[in-house]
């Protein structure tokens, strides 16, 4: 998966939009396409939460339904949508919509085999994001006034990473195997809206043909940009995919859920997923009467990245030139998470020196948090995968076989 080593956000856990399109900007401009998709996902949840709260809005007409595999379909419409931006024309729904489909093309960047894959599709939209250069049209931008990021706790505090959406997308497809059925990926904001474009651009990798992904907030209007868009995927027999962050209660992604019943859609045409917070198979009580899709803990990618053979390797790679690592002792795997704790685990590493001396390094790894540098305090060894390896050395010569 061509995905950047280090993983960074879409700002600070409020930053206003101005600041997100320069740092998308940079990201594009420097070929990091895991960082300019954050940053893309970040400005379609502002202008979108903003626009779900504006009334007296003009509906836009409904997009074309179920474009084949969604990237090809958005990267049609961001390109037409793109030559509006430059006449300076552009109203907070066809705003919305640029960044939105910017957001589902780069999702495919994330996911691509190699980093030319990222590249071909950063170079696609080159337009795009020259015409973000200059910023928020002015029409745009006083309806936007005061409007503020805040990131998900998801991309912010859990350790999620894009990998964890294709896990969610290959569970979904070991139930919905149907690559022929249309398909809504619905993220609830502020989660959601990162792991739709995500989950649909695995889904168009597991070769599903007809994948919309958009993303909503319980209590407001489904899709205010394509009010008819539920309707026409209930006519020709689709399922909608509903992402969200782990849930405490399941309410949010349950009363979403039923707005689709009362649409007329079955129950069992609705299919909450989440990556969860443990490894218990129960989910929440208001979720029961759906087909639910569940990541388990244990299988988030932070886990494999904290086991001992990946974290070996890591260890090994960090150390100077010379130095071999011996061991990992004792080594206590992540228990179960709150809701805001970066996964972590604590160890010792035995390593021999270039000279022959033998030294224990007390270290920590751990997930780091995105919106923060990796810290650069004395002992620390590196980052890898967007793990920390921190602690502090206690050099302790041991006799030969010690």
């Amino acid at each position: 998966m061509a995905t950047d080593q280090r993983i960074r956000p879409p700002g600070r856990p409020a930053v206003e939009l101005r600041a997100v399109l320069e740092r998308l900007v940079a990201a594009a401009d420097g070929g990091r396409a895991l960082d300019a998709f954050l940053h893309a996902a970040g400005a379609a949840q502002i202008v979108a939460d903003r626009l779900q709260g504006t009334s007296a809005l003009p509906a836009q007409p409904a997009l074309r339904l179920l474009p084949p595999r969604g990237g090809i379909g958005s990267l049609r419409r961001l390109l037409e949508t793109s030559a509006t931006a430059v006449r300076g024309r552009l109203g907070l729904s066809e705003w919305h919509v640029l960044l939105r489909d910017l957001a589902n093309v780069l999702a495919e960047a994330v996911l691509g085999d190699t980093e030319e894959d990222a590249a071909g599709i950063l170079l696609s939209v080159r337009t795009t994001v020259e015409d973000l250069r200059s910023g928020v049209p002015p029409h745009t931008a006083r309806l936007l006034d005061g409007a503020l990021l805040h990131v998900p706790s998801g991309f912010r505090d859990l350790d999620l990473r894009p990998e964890d959406a294709v896990a969610l997308a290959r569970r979904f497809a070991e139930r919905h195997p149907d690559r022929e059925r249309p398909l809504l990926v619905l993220g609830l904001r502020s989660s959601g809206g990162y792991l739709a474009p995500l989950v649909a651009a695995a889904l168009g990798r597991l070769e599903y043909q007809h994948v919309v992904a958009r993303t909503t907030r319980p209590g407001g209007p489904l899709l205010p940009e394509e009010p008819r868009l539920p309707d026409s995927l209930r006519r020709v027999g689709g399922l909608v995919l509903l992402l969200g962050a782990p849930p405490r209660s399941g309410a949010a992604l349950a009363s979403v859920a039923a707005r689709f019943t009362d649409a007329g859609f079955a129950r069992d045409r609705i299919v909450p997923a989440y990556p969860a917070l443990t490894d218990r198979t129960g989910q929440p009580r208001l979720l029961r009467r759906y087909p639910t899709v569940v990541l388990p803990a244990a299988d988030w990618r932070i886990h494999r990245l904290l086991g001992r053979e990946r974290l070996g390797a890591a260890v090994a790679g960090l150390l100077p030139g010379g130095t071999e690592l011996l061991s990992l002792d004792p080594f206590d795997g992540a228990g179960e998470r709150t809701e805001r704790a970066h996964h972590s685990v604590e160890f010792t590493a035995r390593v021999a020196d270039p000279d022959g001396g033998r030294r224990t390094l007390r270290l920590t790894a751990r997930g780091l948090p995105l919106g923060q540098e990796p810290p650069t305090a004395p002992g620390d060894l590196g980052v890898v995968d967007g793990i920390l390896i921190a602690g502090r050395a206690e050099r302790r010569i041991l006799a030969d076989g010690g």
